[in-house]
């Protein structure tokens, strides 16, 4: 064989290397690392569900605030860079001073958050016509406070337009703990039990303390478990007869 023809094969030789090394590249970056993300983004999508759940959530940004005093099982005081607030949890609702599980729910909220620094995080309102901050509550661990009330049986749903974010979560959970009969949901008259309750409730702001809906159909006093709450001028039901700004006086 003459000299020119081997340095030919020769190169030849080495280009089929070459292109068969480059051809291996192609096939790990085109066939291992999508696989891997594929792999990693089911993992997190997993994570995520099991996560909702649960009643937790990714760790997530906000204020931190640290918990001063509990007033009930939706309401709290909490200290942020040295100034007290006021706070009610938004989307869900936990019985009155003097109805059922009144204390057990408060007890849940204290034994949850009390003296625990939290991560405060706002939907749409900042405020309720109280003053009162409004915010989803998170524990360092991830525990997302309001879900896990309304999981666990303690607060009910409550839906104030227009702080709605996690209102389908809400409604899931307080689902899942009536079929479980857990909380106040295994009380043999829980508050609010009617067929209608089992969706979205819409809250009137005539009554801000207590969760009433608007009409129609109009509602007397008969028709709801809340005595001596707040009733201001508009009230749509009729419920402050005397007008002194107290909703069916008992």
């Amino acid at each position: 064989m003459s000299r020119p023809i081997k340095i030919i094969l020769s190169i030849s030789a080495v280009i089929i290397m070459v292109w068969c090394s480059f051809a291996t590249v192609l096939l790990v970056i085109g066939f291992v690392f999508p696989s891997q993300a594929a792999n990693n983004a089911a993992s997190s999508t997993a994570f995520s569900l099991t996560a909702v759940t649960e009643g937790m959530m990714p760790e997530t940004s906000g204020d931190r605030a640290t918990v001063a005093r509990i007033i009930d099982g939706d309401t709290i005081e909490v200290g942020i860079n040295g100034v007290s607030y006021r706070l009610r949890y938004i989307g869900m609702d936990t019985p009155e001073r003097g109805q059922p599980f009144f204390e057990e729910a408060t007890e849940a909220n204290r034994q949850l958050v009390e003296g625990q620094t939290v991560i405060l995080v706002k939907d749409v309102s900042e405020t309720d016509r109280y003053g009162r901050l409004l915010r989803y509550i998170y524990l360092q661990d991830g525990t997302f406070v309001n879900a896990e009330l309304v999981k666990r049986g303690f607060a009910q749903v409550a839906t104030f337009p227009p702080d709605v974010a996690h209102q389908a979560l809400f409604i899931t959970l307080e689902r899942q703990a009536r079929e479980a009969g857990r909380g106040l949901w295994a009380q043999p008259e829980p508050p609010n039990t009617s067929e209608s309750s089992r969706f979205p409730q819409i809250c009137d702001p005539a009554y801000p303390t207590v969760c009433i809906s608007p009409p129609p159909p109009n509602l007397n006093c008969g028709d709801v478990p809340h005595r001596n709450f707040e009733a201001l001028p508009a009230d749509p039901h009729g419920f402050d007869r005397d007008n002194d700004g107290v909703g069916c006086e008992s």
